[in-house]
């Protein structure tokens, strides 16, 4: 990584951390339990949906999901609050640390680099560890489908939902709608019974205009009347009694603090270091052996900034053993 990438990380993100994920059920949580079960789930992830906008924003479809179903608010996500560890996370049921997407990304001495926009990367299985829901639908033989779903596009253990889609940020939301309304349509034979499909709104917005920025708060109003329109195309279909609607989100999103803004290039010098990777706010650092007890002295004094050796890792964040992180982890 380049001085100015880490700078340009700084600059824009060191102080965003999670508040919660947001998770909601219509009609209870059956899920299929047999070969032979006949109800089917769909699991939307919108990105950053902080847990209290259904109370800061006008959200009506989210309020009338939660009194029809259940809400489940303040839960904390895995470490780090990051896109792409929690979505695999919400795949697989394990921490980033165990099944190896440790952070948007990040270096396997090995594979290589790992990163969200490194297509050839996103798609090499070999960076995926554990089985994801999608796998072990289709391995009880029935037909998933994922609409972006972080690893989704990567064949792990061989295998890929029988629909997936390649990322691509000119999707619109309208158009995951229809498609998603399309497979519940399709003949039984060929309908999936799981559906993971993700949208990366509220979060770009926010990243751009705060968390509580008037463009974020109508981002947020203008999902939650998309999503009503979802729900009424899905009230038609004919086995709409049998679907299991979820909305989560993978982290919420805090404001940057002007007075607790770092620039790490203030304090320690690039060439002291093998590997940096991640980013804002959270850093994984191999430094040179000979360089070392500075580094780790330099970061120390730095103020707002938690430093971290690999062995020092809270047990509480589950975090620290996978050979993904680095010798140092900064927050």
């Amino acid at each position: 990584m380049k001085k100015s990438t880490v700078l340009k990380s700084v600059q824009y993100g060191l102080f965003l951390s999670i508040i919660s994920i947001f998770s909601l059920a219509l009609h209870g949580c059956d899920f299929f339990q047999t070969k032979d079960s006949d109800n089917y789930v769909v699991m939307l992830s919108l990105d950053g949906f902080r847990w209290d906008y259904p109370e800061i924003a006008s959200t009506p479809t989210l309020h009338s999901i939660a009194r029809n179903g259940v809400t489940a608010q303040a839960l904390t996500p895995c470490y780090p609050s990051k896109t792409f560890p929690n979505h695999y996370s919400m795949a697989t049921g394990l921490h980033p640390n165990n099944h190896g997407i440790v952070s948007n990304s990040f270096l396997d001495e090995e594979l290589g680099y790992y990163a969200i926009r490194n297509r050839d990367a996103v798609e090499n299985a070999d960076f995926y560890g554990g089985e994801p829901i999608w796998n072990t639908v289709e391995k009880q033989g029935l037909i998933a489908a994922t609409y972006f779903w972080v690893g989704s596009e990567a064949p792990v253990g061989g295998i890929r939902p029988t629909f997936w889609k390649r990322y691509s940020n000119e999707d619109t939301f309208e158009n995951k709608i229809d498609t998603v309304i399309h497979w519940l349509s399709l003949p039984e034979e060929e309908r999936p019974r799981f559906i993971a499909w993700y949208d990366s709104q509220p979060d770009y917005i926010a990243h751009r205009d705060g968390p509580t920025g008037d463009k974020t708060i109508a981002t947020v109003e203008r999902l939650d009347s998309l999503l009503g329109e979802f729900l009424v195309k899905l009230a038609q279909l004919p086995n709409a009694h049998k679907i299991n609607l979820l909305v989560v989100s993978d982290h919420g999103m805090t404001d940057i603090s002007p007075d607790k803004y770092i620039n790490l290039n203030d304090y320690i010098d690039r060439d002291w270091f093998d590997i940096i990777t991640g980013g804002s706010p959270i850093y994984s650092l191999k430094p040179k052996d000979e360089f070392k007890e500075k580094a780790l002295s330099a970061l120390k004094s730095i103020p707002n900034l938690k430093v971290w050796e690999r062995n020092e890792i809270p047990e509480r964040l589950h975090y620290g053993s996978n050979p993904r992180i680095q010798d140092i982890l900064i927050e």
